[in-house]
């Protein structure tokens, strides 16, 4: 089972939300800071992605083992922290949506850094 694309989703009481979409099988890269539109947003940012870019990509997110992650990370104890989403989409057409509030994997840095979000 490989995965074809990633959504990333991020955002919290004092902050603007940030969004991130690795799209492998159109060769698409999306980040916007605001709202997932270019036409709306002044942060947003779209690439088409080399055949290097993309098995680079791969790797990485192979080494990321996301099919093994939780689907929900919560700390109930902060309530005006930050929520984040994940949603995964395989080549077998199976989707995976991973949730986050206050609490992350052990690699979520690692993951972040594919869509470079910091």
């Amino acid at each position: 089972m490989k995965i074809t694309k990633l959504f990333f989703e991020e955002g919290g009481f004092f902050g603007v939300p940030e969004f991130g979409e690795i799209d492998l099988l159109n060769k698409t890269f999306k980040y916007s800071k605001g709202i997932l539109d270019s036409e709306r947003s002044g942060s947003a940012v779209k690439n088409d992605l080399s055949e290097e870019q993309i098995e680079s990509l791969q790797k990485r997110i192979a080494d990321l083992h996301l099919e093994d992650w939780q689907t929900e990370y919560s700390d109930n104890d902060i309530l005006d922290g930050t929520q984040w989403s994940l949603k995964i989409s395989f080549d077998n057409g199976k989707n995976k949506e991973i949730f986050g509030s206050n609490k992350y994997p052990d690699n979520f840095e690692a993951m972040k850094k594919l869509f470079d979000i910091n």
